[in-house]
């Protein structure tokens, strides 16, 4: 909620400094994401060390395709789009927020780099390496604190989850 409260304070002291150079989504965006990011570095330099709320992980999932699917295979796919989740935990931060950026929140590169004041070429590499990162987090296999009896699920040659 503080950090919240500082993003719209910013945005409402700042808005008249808005050169439209991109667009307001993304400007807002990235004075969010500085925001966080120092609320996050003074959180770690008091407590030393990084603490992720899972909870907004938790609750990021991914809309299942066929509403009116087989309940069994639905849970199926909300296990398998829950231990992605996991994986994607498992990342480091700078390859978890390409990730999330662009493949969850659907954000393009272009507006990814402008966010992160890095280049596009930047982004693309950097999304390929998180990637790859995190197909070799799920091939591996890992387990879920209370979830280990519950199941795996592996990446077949062609780099799908099964």
């Amino acid at each position: 909620m503080d950090a919240l409260q500082e993003i719209l304070y910013q945005v409402n002291r700042s808005m008249p400094n808005f050169k439209e150079k991109s667009s307001l989504y993304t400007w807002v965006y990235r004075l969010g994401s500085n925001v966080c990011f120092n609320f996050r570095k003074k959180r770690n330099q008091t407590a030393n060390q990084v603490e992720w709320d899972e909870s907004l992980y938790h609750s990021m999932m991914l809309p299942i395709e066929q509403p009116n699917e087989d309940p069994d295979r639905m849970c199926e796919v909300k296990y398998k789009q829950y231990l992605v989740q996991q994986a994607i935990l498992k990342l480091p931060e700078n390859q978890r927020i390409l990730l999330v950026l662009h493949d969850i929140e659907g954000i393009s590169s272009s507006e990814i780099a402008q966010i992160l004041n890095i280049t596009i070429n930047a982004v693309k590499s950097r999304l390929h390496r998180s990637r790859v990162a995190l197909r070799n987090i799920i091939s591996k296999g890992f387990s879920v604190k209370g979830m280990e009896g519950v199941g795996t699920f592996s990446v077949n040659s062609s780099g799908h989850l099964r």
